[in-house]
Formats: C-alpha cells, structure tokens, sequence
C-alpha cells in the first residue's frame, strides 16, 4: 500500500504513526513538512518505506530527559527490511538520552540519499549526527551539524554514534564538530565494527 503525506495533521505525519509500524507501507512526501507546530514529533518505529522525494523537515526539536529516554530521532527506529529514502532534516535539535540521531536514532534497515543538519546531544552512547546506531545500512548520506555528547558519554560520531558487525556505510560523510567527554569518539563514526567505503 501506499499512501502520501501532506503535512502534519490531515494525512499527514500524525495518520503515518498508526501505520508506520506495518511492514510493506511506502509513505511518500508530497512537500517539505515544518515540524515547528509540533514539538516533540517523531516516528517511533518504521517498519515500511518513507520516501521523502527530495523534501526537506525543517523545525525538528526533540527534548527527552537526560535519563531512560533512547531510540530517538525524526524516526526512532528504522527496522530491518525498513527503508528512509530522499529525506532532508535541515536544522532543529534531538537532546536525549542514547541511541540518538538527527534522522534516525537506531537503524537496522536502510538509509540512502538522506542527511541531517540537526544539532544532536546526548548524555549516554550512540549519539550521531545522522544516525545513533547502525546495524543496517547507510549510503550517499550526510550530516553536517554538531554532536555533542556527556562528561560519561561514548560511542559518539558526526554521522554515526556506532556502527554494528555486518552494518554498511558507504558514499556518506559528515563535516560537524564533534564533543565528547568520555571516549570512542569520531569525526565521521564513534565506533565502527562493521564496514566503511568511500565516506569520510
């Protein structure tokens, strides 16, 4: 099935969290979504397809409790079989616990052709400009805006706080200042198990 989305309210992103979590839903953007209107806003969990043709989100601002709150970003988490596809988040802010990104906060499937430029600050580890963790894959993606971790956080990186055995980055980069107090560190990934080709 596949449906469009038009805005926040009227099928819009609100209707997409009663079916986001069905596998074999493709949800395509039809124009660039200000989330300013609604704070808070994200997708818990994807289990289809959101293609977002080129469009842009833009007011993005998450704040959860600097304790216990995890899996966050424009999407929470990305399933495996899952796919973001063409989304652009262009400035805001997620500020939360771990397992935190920019667009998404824990991707097992696939992101490709998408970036962030939303600061992200965390308190724990798996802080990354555009993605918290990956156990998936990430491809022709970027990030571009700070991440800054805790006094006691690791695991944080300008595009992925880490990165899992058998995940993939490719053809990506991210060009933010990242700040950690802690360790596993980096530019582009905190922590890296998995494999990296042509991104820096």
């Amino acid at each position: 099935c596949a449906y469009t989305v038009l805005g926040i309210d009227d099928r819009g992103m609100k209707d997409l969290l009663g079916f986001a979590e069905t596998a074999g839903y493709t949800f395509r953007l039809s124009n660039d979504i200000d989330l300013a209107a609604a704070p808070g806003f994200y997708v818990p969990t994807l289990k289809g397809t959101f293609d977002g043709a080129g469009h842009v989100f833009t007011g993005l601002a998450i704040t959860q409790g600097a304790f216990g709150e995890s899996n966050l970003g424009l999407f929470g988490k990305v399933a495996a079989g899952a796919t973001v596809t063409g989304v652009g988040v262009s400035g805001g802010s997620v500020s939360a616990y771990m397992y935190i990104g920019g667009l998404v906060g824990a991707n097992a499937g696939t992101i490709s052709n998408s970036y962030s430029t939303a600061s992200v600050t965390g308190s724990s580890s798996g802080i990354g400009g555009l993605a918290g963790i990956n156990t998936g894959t990430i491809n022709n993606s970027y990030a571009t805006a700070s991440v800054t971790g805790g006094t006691a956080s690791s695991h944080v990186g300008g595009l992925v706080g880490q990165s899992y055995s058998g995940a993939t980055i490719s053809n990506s980069h991210a060009t933010g200042t990242v700040a950690n107090g802690n360790q596993y560190t980096g530019g582009l990934v905190g922590y890296n198990s998995g494999t990296i080709s042509s991104s820096y």
